[in-house]
């Protein structure tokens, strides 16, 4: 079959260098038909294979050329930037950091029942208002002298008519063990002191009870707010009054805003067994008096008033 072939084309050829003008397309004609030789058997699975390359081809072309639709590439888009978070730009401010609010200092509580009870004063206040209705001199001298009298002549132990707590409010009083016995008389008024010249006539009932409770033993003790520097003055008042004429009872002069009372007063229940003491007012027998908030709540110490506690106006007044 080769041969049969080429033999054609040789004469192809020369025909065609006979003809002149033809040879060009005759020669195309005859490399058209040279080539390699394919069995007949095999052309049409070549065809076919070559239509179906063909075809897939102009598939993909259609494929690839084929542009996305423009609404659903923006849907797409849209939904991205749903799950994007927006971002800060210069312009949107920081939000300012979060200060906790500084707690209040608690207040703190006094532990003493003092606080509870008392009133938290000045070192210096103005002693407790006199009771609103002061005994006449004669019956609150005479409670007092008929009161100390029969105490000392109670046999054994006696009782002090000093507190043993005074903050709690207790009505119990401090035992006096075996100490001599002494009664306590304040000169100075409520709220002020005793007038260094008095023009007070003297009482010779009240002198004369002081001098039977001398003789029984008793110790009269006489105090007052004056500086030390006023007891000749003080001394000299008592003795014209006859309340002490001979010159003999111990006198505490405290000076206002250098020593309390009640510290002489408690000083003086550590030598002696105070068994009466004689004031104007509540504050004469127990400074807690003057400081009470509510004077209600002193009302189980009530209990020593008139029994060994004794309001009267004072004796050189």
């Amino acid at each position: 079959m080769r041969r049969r072939t080429r033999l054609f084309a040789l004469m192809a050829l020369s025909a065609g260098m006979l003809q002149g003008c033809q040879t060009l397309d005759k020669v195309n004609i005859l490399a058209a038909i040279d080539g390699p030789f394919v069995p007949r058997s095999e052309r049409g699975a070549n065809v076919q294979e070559q239509s179906l390359a063909a075809a897939a081809a102009s598939e993909e072309e259609t494929i690839i050329a084929a542009p996305a639709p423009e609404e659903e590439a923006t849907d797409v888009a849209t939904a991205f930037a749903d799950f994007r978070a927006p971002a800060r730009t210069e312009s949107t401010p920081a939000p300012p950091p979060v200060t906790a609010p500084r707690p209040e200092p608690a207040t703190r509580e006094l532990p003493a029942l003092a606080a509870s009870v008392l009133e938290m004063a000045p070192a210096r206040r103005p002693a407790s208002q006199p009771a609103l209705t002061l005994p006449s001199p004669l019956t609150g001298f005479r409670s007092f002298y008929e009161f100390t009298l029969a105490s000392l002549a109670k046999p054994g132990d006696r009782e002090s008519m000093l507190l043993a707590d005074p903050p709690s409010l207790n009505p119990a009083l401090k035992s006096c063990e075996r100490l001599p016995p002494a009664v306590l008389i304040d000169l100075d008024p409520a709220g002020g002191l005793i007038p260094l010249t008095s023009s007070s006539a003297p009482d010779p009932e009240f002198a004369t009870s002081l001098a039977t409770l001398r003789r029984r033993g008793a110790t009269i003790y006489w105090i007052s707010g004056h500086l030390p520097d006023a007891e000749p003055q003080l001394r000299e008042l008592l003795k014209e009054s006859g309340m002490d004429p001979g010159g003999i009872d111990p006198l505490i002069a405290t000076g206002l805003g250098a020593e309390r009372k009640q510290e002489r007063r408690h000083a003086l229940g550590e030598s002696h067994c105070l068994i009466a003491i004689l004031g104007d007012n509540r504050g004469d027998f127990d400074e807690l008096f003057d400081y009470l908030r509510d004077p209600a709540l002193a009302e189980p110490l009530e209990v020593h008033i008139g029994q060994g506690w004794f309001i009267a106006p004072p004796p050189l007044d």
